[in-house]
């Protein structure tokens, strides 16, 4: 079983920027990184790899999240016949 991911033991207010950055959607991976080291000098930054696969979770879980409100919202709004 893999280990807890590099990104979900960084200080709360890192990982809180981090998720922050993925909603934006705006920069690259490499941008990211860059941003994070330098807003968080004294904090380790993630691998880019790491930051990758975080990214990818996290898109999952944005979309699994995107497809119920769309199931609850045709349960609560019918479609007008």
């Amino acid at each position: 079983m893999a280990g807890k991911s590099s990104i979900n033991r960084l200080p709360p207010m890192v990982k809180a920027y981090i998720h922050k950055l993925l909603r934006e959607d705006r920069m690259t991976l490499d941008d990211m990184l860059a941003d994070i080291q330098s807003r968080f000098p004294n904090e380790k930054a993630p691998s880019r790899s790491a930051l990758s696969r975080f990214k990818v979770g996290f898109e999952q879980l944005t979309e699994k999240a995107r497809q119920h409100r769309e199931q609850h919202r045709h349960r609560v709004e019918p479609e007008a016949r």
